[in-house]
Formats: structure tokens, sequence, C-alpha cells
């Protein structure tokens, strides 16, 4: 394991909102709905267990996990819940389940809209459904839970269609325009999604998205789930709070290299505000790996991970002709990869002033060259940047001083 950043920011803010991603893969067979999780799709797909407690936003040492997976037409979740005194009285269709220890999945298919669907099971099995707070709409979910000596476990099947969602295995962009920034360009591949939880006899309640204190029907504050198989999958094991350390414990499975980190902060469409934690790790997907965060408050923590970079640049000047050789072949990469390169000049004490620049998308890894005409330039040191954009996450970045003779 290479250690890259250990810590950028560390100041003493109040708890600040942080926007939780996840990415789901497509599993080779369907599971069995009988809430026995001994499925084989269970075992390398996504895990989300870094449950909020939803009044306070703080980490909490919580040990449910929620594992998720897809196929061309369902999705297929599957909840191990641990409860200390379970309650599972409701067993009628659209009963109210919430008054029992209970899991709530939120869908929100699209996010620049407020509409959304919510799905509650609990111990007994018992599903109730309906779209945003009109409990008459019913989906085709199928669920099937067993109460066991911890909690219970719960498996759920949910059409995509129920829910608004499309088949997600190969979406272009929506947005066409090449100006257009990484976070608007590939919109179309990702949907706000959040999990709830209660424990009654406990009073407790849990969020997967910081929703700030607020209900668990606040869709403006839900995560985000992204579809891209290409992205590999961050299974968390567990996160916990020891006094001023934080503790993440997790393994990649599928793709390359990862580049993990964990943030603070408030993350906004289009960019992020606020004062950032970053520990950024380098990892392969062979096993388990621990990161250790000390920090000065308990707050809110934001979970990201994408490909880490592999990308190679080259580049020679042969007179008034500068050659830029850019190699991306030890990516992994889809379609439809935003690509920006820049020559820029930095400035003292900031900003910076770009001299060339290419906006294009790569369909795969490869490699491409770029001509440029410097003879106009002065001579003197440059920097040349070069980024790749995958549908919300930037994939990776690479910075280069050259000096132009």
């Amino acid at each position: 394991m290479k250690k890259i950043f250990i810590l950028l920011f560390c100041l003493l803010v109040c708890p600040l909102f942080a926007v939780q991603r996840a990415n789901v893969h497509t599993c080779e067979k369907a599971p069995i709905i009988d809430g026995e999780l001994t499925d084989a799709c269970y075992k390398d797909c996504l895990v989300i267990s870094n449950l909020l407690v939803l009044s306070s936003s703080q980490i909490e040492d919580n040990k449910d996990k929620i594992y998720i997976t897809k196929d061309s037409e369902n999705f297929y979740i599957g909840m191990e819940v641990f409860s200390k005194s379970l309650k599972a009285k409701i067993k009628d269709r659209d009963g109210n389940v919430w008054e029992d220890d209970a899991i709530e999945l939120y869908f929100r298919p699209d996010i620049t809209k407020e509409e959304y669907y919510v799905l509650i099971v609990n111990g007994n099995g018992a599903l109730y459904d309906a779209a945003g707070m009109a409990a008459a709409w019913n989906s085709n979910a199928v669920c099937a839970s067993k109460i066991t000596d911890f909690g219970y476990t719960c498996e759920i099947s949910i059409p995509l269609k129920d829910v608004g969602i499309e088949n997600r295995n190969s979406i272009p962009p929506s947005v066409s325009d090449e100006t257009a920034t990484p976070q608007t360009l590939f919109r179309g591949t990702e949907i706000g999604f959040n999990i709830g939880r209660e424990e009654i006899r406990d009073k407790e309640f849990y969020s997967w998205s910081n929703l700030g204190g607020n209900s668990f029907h606040t869709p403006s504050k839900f995560g985000f789930l992204t579809f891209d198989e290409t992205i590999p999958i961050f299974r968390l094991e567990s996160i916990e709070q020891k006094g001023k350390n934080i503790i993440i414990r997790g393994k990649a499975v599928g793709g390359k290299l990862l580049d993990y980190s964990l943030k603070r902060g408030e993350e906004i469409l289009g960019g992020t505000s606020g004062n950032i934690v970053i520990i950024n790790e380098e990892f392969e997907d062979s096993g388990l790996c621990e990161f250790d965060l000390k920090c000065e408050d308990k707050t809110v923590y934001c979970l990201d991970f994408s490909i880490m970079g592999r990308m190679k640049i080259k580049w020679a000047q042969l007179g008034d002709k500068l050659s830029v050789v850019v190699d991306t072949k030890d990516l992994t990469f889809g379609k439809n990869t935003k690509f920006i390169l820049k020559i820029v000049k930095k400035y003292n004490p900031v900003g910076e002033r770009v001299f060339f620049g290419e906006a294009l998308r790569f369909d795969e890894p490869c490699e491409k060259t770029f001509n440029y005409n410097i003879k106009d330039l002065e001579k003197g040191k440059y920097i040349l940047e070069a980024e790749l954009w995958a549908p919300t996450i930037k994939i990776t970045k690479l910075s280069e001083e050259i000096e132009i003779e």
C-alpha cells in the first residue's frame, strides 16, 4: 500500500453535509429471494454499512450491512440487520412497517426532480411501498426475511421500471455539449438513493446519507448510485470512531488500482465547498485495507473512491512544434469518458493562463498525440495537465512541469 496524502486541511468547524456515492455492478445470476444471503451474487457486490445517526449525522458503531446488485430487470438488495431487542409485529402488506425495526430504501430516478419511491421491510418480510407519501402506489417487489439470533436478514427484488429506472447497463451521456462540466456530462448515469433504518425499542434512527437531522423523506439530500461496470466496487466492512480516530475497513473488488479517499465537507453539484479532510490511499484489489484517520471533532465524512491513474504523458519540442503523447492504455474506462488536456502557466500567488487545451471524449483506453504551434510562447516553464472523468468521478489527473526553449 502506498500512501499519497495524509491530511490536507484540519480546521475545527461545525459538522457539514457530505454526499454519499456508490457504484453498483450487474450480477451474473439473480439470487433466490428466500431471506438467506447465501447466493453467489452477494460475494462481490456493493456493501454499504456506514449508516449515520439521523438526528446528529454522527458516525455510530452500526453493524448493519446492505448488499446491492442488479441485472437488466431488477435491483437485488440483501440486508443484515443487527438489533439489540428486535421488534417485528407488522405482517400485512402496506402496514405500518416503520413502527417495527425496519430498513427503508429510497429511489430518486431523476436527480433533477423531487419525485421518489420508498420501500420498507421488517423482520417478518412485510413490505410497505409508496410513491413519495402516496401509499396507494404498489410495486411488484418481492421480499423475504428471516429472524436470526442477531436481528434479521432480508432480501428484496425490485423491478427497475417500477422505481422509474431504465436498464442502465449502457447509457449515453445526457449532455452532448463538449463544454459541459463532468458533473453535468454524466448526469444521466446516476440516481438518487438512500437507506433509512429504525431501531424502535432503542429509539434510534439511522441514514446512509446525511439528511441534516431531517425526515427520511428529504430527496434533495439523498446520496447517489451509479451503474458503471468499469468502476470497481469498494466493499466497506466497517466504519467506527474511537476517540480522535476514525477506523475504516474495507476491500476493493474488481478492476485495477484504486484511489480511496475519506472527505469531510459539503459536496455540491459542480464542485466541493467547505473544509475537507482527506486520506488518500492507493491499494490493489488484493484483500482488506484499513485506514486510520486522526481527527479533532466528531462530524460527517464522505466516502469516495475512483480508479487510480496510470496515465502517462510524453512530450517533445521540435523547433516551433510541441508534441504531446497521452497514453491511457493502463486505465480501465468505458465510452464517452471526458478527457481534458491543458498547457498553462501558473501565476503567483494564484491563477493560471491557459495557452492550449483540448476537451474531447475517449471511448476506450488508447494512445493519442497532440501537436501545438508554440512559436509565439515565451521561453520558460509551463504546466502540462491532463484529466480523465468517468460518471461523476474523476478517474485521474496528471500534472507535469515542462520547459519551452
